[in-house]
């Protein structure tokens, strides 16, 4: 099961219904980057500009918000865990 990443051991410890089952959704996921794929090159090449800004928007709606902020540093955690470093 290369499309998995699996070796043979792995494989061979993969219970029979769950192999079947990724067996046959192999094709659908390879379909469904095919489908990405198809609708990259028909909206690069022949795409509206406003037919290619809602699709920029729903892709970007997909990948979701990565990152709310940047944490910040907890000084009074880092000191207590400084004292229970010094306290052993």
């Amino acid at each position: 099961m290369n499309f998995y990443g699996l070796g043979y051991w792995e494989l061979m410890d993969t219970p029979i219904a769950a192999f079947w089952l990724m067996l046959r959704n192999i094709d659908r996921l390879k379909a469904e980057a095919d489908l990405r794929r198809l609708e990259n090159t028909v909206m690069a090449t022949a795409g509206a500009k406003e037919a290619l800004t809602d699709y920029q928007k729903r892709l970007s709606a997909e990948i979701g918000l990565v990152a709310l902020e940047t944490p910040k540093l907890d000084r009074e955690g880092l000191h207590a865990l400084k004292a229970l470093t010094k306290a052993e």
